[in-house]
């Protein structure tokens, strides 16, 4: 298991991995597989930015997870 932090200013929302809604919100710890994921958030398209973010899951902890972020558009 692997651990990914979807950073996002604004109100909490939902995040989409490899388009799969699942329990993953902003701005907290989250577990996935490992290899290789596309990342976006459940909000509408043109609201943030950049519309999604390829990241490669290997070697995280839930002490060192990834951190990827999302802005506001």
């Amino acid at each position: 298991m692997e651990y990914l932090v979807v950073k996002y200013k604004g109100n909490d929302c939902g995040v989409i991995i490899d388009d799969v809604t699942g329990d993953w919100v902003t701005n907290e710890v989250s577990w996935v597989s490992a290899g290789h994921h596309v990342v976006r958030l459940s909000m509408p398209a043109g609201s943030f930015t950049p519309a999604q973010i390829a990241v490669e899951l290997n070697g995280t902890s839930p002490q060192h997870p990834k951190t990827i972020q999302f802005f506001q558009a």
